[in-house]
């Protein structure tokens, strides 16, 4: 007696060949959300560092003070919940002392076809920022920078010959923060004009990184976050006391 065999007449088409035809097409949408995520995952560190890294510092200034200032500034009194918001207030920049600043100094006599172009600024913060990763400290070829210890009435020339050769330059007490002031040019092929530059690396969690300065400086590096010196009142006030308004003793 012949048997029937009981499988559908279309099973009997399959190899396994069509089989794993099938699963692969089947896992195709996996590569595609891949994709998704890398690409979201690099917008969200482009946006992060840049526009939504300004945002929240432009809000530092201005919001209470959180957790973890008051930690830092009264940390017993905060563990006990005794601390108050008056206690650990941000210090406020002087704008009689900001007016004072000189960049160019008093009288300019340097050449502006010295100044530093907008894209041999931009390698030079670039490669900076790969020395300071690797050494912590600034790459030496480019120059040593000329030491600052105030802004005020100070020129942000090579204080030794008055040029715009090199940046000077403030390096914070714990080291995770390096002030570099300038002056530049725009970039103009026919005549340059000349910009005030300030800018800072910090060290942060993931590596140091370079923030532009608005309000007392022009020039800006494209791609890196742009802040003020009231974002960041703490550091100022520790680098940069004569800036700040004197607060009194509690």
């Amino acid at each position: 007696m012949d048997v029937i065999e009981s499988r559908p007449d279309w099973r009997k088409l399959l190899t396994p060949g069509h089989v794993w035809v099938a699963r692969l097409n089947a896992t195709r949408w996996v590569g595609g959300v891949l994709l998704a995520g890398l690409v979201g995952a690099v917008t969200l560190d482009v946006l992060g560092n840049t526009v939504w890294l300004s945002s929240r510092l432009a809000a530092v200034s201005t919001g209470e003070p959180t957790f973890w200032e008051r930690l830092r500034v009264a940390p017993w009194q905060t563990l006990r919940g005794t601390v108050s918001s008056a206690a650990v207030a941000r210090p406020t920049l002087d704008p009689v002392k900001l007016a004072q600043l000189t960049p160019a100094g008093r009288e300019t006599s340097f050449d502006p076809a010295a100044l530093t172009t907008p894209t041999d600024l931009a390698g030079y913060v670039a490669a900076q920022i790969v020395a300071l990763n690797a050494s912590g400290t600034l790459d030496p070829k480019y120059g040593t920078c000329d030491p600052i210890e105030s802004l005020i009435g100070q020129t942000w020339l090579n204080s030794k010959n008055g040029q715009p050769d090199v940046p000077r330059c403030k390096r914070a007490r714990d080291g995770s923060t390096v002030w570099l002031f300038s002056v530049v040019g725009d970039g103009d092929a026919v005549a340059q004009r000349a910009m005030p530059w300030a800018g800072v690396f910090h060290k942060t969690a993931d590596g140091w990184k370079f923030f532009n300065i608005a309000g007392i400086g022009s020039a800006m590096v494209p791609g890196h976050a742009v802040i003020r010196l009231d974002n960041v009142a703490r550091q100022v006030e520790a680098d940069w006391p004569e800036l700040t308004v004197k607060r009194s003793a509690r």
